[in-house]
């Protein structure tokens, strides 16, 4: 019912700016094959539907990687891209505490969080040994282990989800920059 032009210019400003998805592949299913399933992907990624962007990657595995080399290249090393478990970091904190942060690369406050639950926990039980239950220090210090142990965990998982976040908002960028530079 529209025109080529017209459809090629409403799918750019819908990209941009967003439309229902019936309205969207409306328009798409009228441009040819090797247009649409440019416009077809870009939608996915454009809001974000990651599963649907790498599932319409593959389904259309012939025309993107002979059409659009570098935008199907940029499906492929999205799936193939590990991810970090936010229970898996979890666990691995509670067992030793740092190592969920530094499964999930974040080095740094792996080696505070094992310093600061050590020290703490290593201060608590000098002073119960010294003094018993009555140790007012040993309270102190196991609290504030016990506080820094429970955060860690906590952190650790909060570190996984933010890696994994990372990890889509670099695609993301990445699949952006193909789109709006290939208008």
């Amino acid at each position: 019912i529209y025109s080529t032009n017209f459809n090629r210019e409403y799918l750019r400003y819908a990209l941009r700016c967003g439309v229902p998805p019936d309205d969207y592949f409306s328009h798409t299913s009228s441009l040819p094959a090797k247009e649409a399933v440019f416009y077809n992907l870009s939608y996915y990624w454009a809001t974000q539907n990651y599963n649907e962007a790498v599932r319409y990657n593959r389904d259309q595995r012939a025309l993107l990687e002979q059409e659009y080399p570098e935008f199907y290249h940029l499906g492929v090393m999205y799936d193939l891209e590990k991810r970090k478990s936010p229970a898996l970091a979890a666990l691995m904190s509670a067992v030793i505490p740092g190592s969920g942060k530094a499964y999930s690369e974040r080095w740094g406050d792996a080696v505070i969080s094992l310093l600061f639950v050590g020290s703490n926990a290593w201060a608590s039980y000098r002073a119960f040994n010294k003094k018993g239950v009555k140790s007012v220090n040993g309270w102190i210090f196991g609290t504030l282990a016990f506080s820094f142990y429970s955060s860690n965990i906590w952190g650790s998982a909060q570190a996984a989800k933010s890696y994994n976040s990372e990890v889509n908002q670099r695609y993301q960028r990445n699949a952006e920059a193909i789109i709006h530079h290939s208008y």
